[in-house]
């Protein structure tokens, strides 16, 4: 520790060493593959922990560690254990998320450079609790294990896409935003958006639960991130010196297998033995079905509502006969509980012109309308009761649920 000014709560305290990315990132990646880390600027100095620096008293440290607890309980473990995307969350994910690009601008500001002013004192506003967040277009983006059936744009995407950290403000193609990389998690805000075709990242302050399907569907961003994962190891991999390679060979053939076998050497794995194909820039938009996750373009397809969801017994047949889940005490349970979870998506369903007919429609033009808006507004528009169903239907309907879940056969 020492003594300066807290750059959150602006008095003068004893300083702890802060992560922009937090500590238990590091903590899982030497679990699961290196003792050390190194920089793509100096990777001929090994490092034990990230990089750190003295910016937080430790009070305002504690405040972010708890938000950086609960994400790695609820979201970071969870996610890594068995690829769920569909997790629930309250108000601690957006804390947790402009608690790191806050500090992310806090390094722009501290180094000189552009740190979008109004943007950092609003969040540091915000996390000090002094007023109501503005800038709350945030988002959350799992990065999944797979780049490709045996092919990939680069040498360095698995690597990069399942194990690197990192952070920066991106300008691309006139869009700007703040983001982190961790594992397998993307974490952004948007800055400065003009051609958004975000789908199912956004983060809301509250209770809500991310959905089923995921995706960022803008050609320039992807670019962005796969010219960035070259750059960084090419970077590296120009400056490292031969002692330092032979000391990273060294160390793995110690134990051969025990690397292999682990989630870094699967990385370095699957980059080695992929084809290398350039990526080419699509800018027509597009999007996949909730229900098959085929790909979609405009005008395909139709925009149904958490109620049309609800209401459709044609929907719940085919879900609860594919999953196998029968009328006895156990199945009426998992019918409950699947209805719940599905039915408390906070966001519009879109679905193909294949998947509609699982669907009881009445007014079939009106969801292809509704899906027309959708595009128009580059996936902003929300209809009216989308989101929790309980938010919408009386409680006489809410009573008919259970009989509806029990006499589907």
């Amino acid at each position: 520790m020492r003594k300066g000014i807290c750059q959150l709560c602006d008095k003068e305290k004893d300083l702890a060493e802060s992560h922009i990315i937090p500590k238990f990132v590091y903590r899982w990646m030497k679990q699961t593959g290196g003792k050390y880390f190194r920089t793509a600027l100096n990777p001929n100095q090994r490092l034990q922990d990230g990089i750190k620096n003295y910016l937080l008293c430790f009070d305002c440290e504690q405040k972010f560690s708890k938000y950086e607890k609960w994400f790695a309980d609820n979201i970071f473990f969870p996610h890594l254990k068995n690829s769920s995307k569909f997790l629930e969350y309250d108000e601690n994910l957006g804390n947790f998320i402009i608690s790191v690009l806050w500090r992310r601008l806090l390094l722009n500001k501290i180094n000189g450079q552009e740190y979008f002013e109004k943007v950092f004192n609003d969040w540091k506003s915000y996390l000090n609790n002094e007023d109501v967040l503005q800038n709350d277009k945030i988002h959350l983006f799992f990065l999944g294990d797979i780049w490709g059936e045996n092919t990939q744009p680069n040498e360095f995407v698995h690597r990069y896409f399942t194990r690197a950290t990192d952070t920066n403000i991106a300008e691309i193609d006139n869009d700007i935003i703040v983001f982190a990389k961790f594992s397998r998690f993307l974490v952004f805000a948007e800055l400065n958006i003009n051609k958004q075709n975000f789908r199912g990242t956004n983060v809301y302050f509250g209770k809500s639960k991310f959905p089923f399907a995921q995706y960022i569907d803008n050609g320039k961003i992807s670019l962005y991130f796969l010219d960035r994962a070259e750059k960084i190891y090419r970077l590296a991999l120009s400056r490292i010196s031969e002692e330092e390679q032979v000391k990273i060979l060294t160390e793995i053939n110690k134990n051969p297998e025990n690397f292999w076998d682990s989630d870094a050497g699967k990385s370095v794995s699957s980059d080695i033995n992929s084809e290398i194909r350039p990526y080419k820039v699509d800018e027509r938009i597009k999007y996949v079905c909730d229900i098959c996750l085929d790909s979609m373009r405009e005008p395909e397809g139709h925009l149904l509502r958490t109620y049309e969801i609800v209401i459709s017994e044609k929907y719940w047949k085919y879900i609860f006969s594919n999953n196998n889940f029968g009328i006895d005490k156990e199945g009426l349970k998992k019918r409950l509980d699947y209805f719940i979870e599905v039915s408390s998506s906070p966001t519009p369903w879109i679905i193909c012109d294949k998947c509609i007919s699982m669907f009881d429609i009445k007014d079939i033009e009106k969801n292809k309308a509704y899906m027309n808006k959708w595009f128009s507004t580059k996936g902003k528009f929300r209809p009216n009761k989308c989101g929790d169903f309980r938010n919408y239907l009386d409680n006489d309907e809410i009573k008919k649920i259970p009989e509806m879940i029990a006499g589907i056969n």
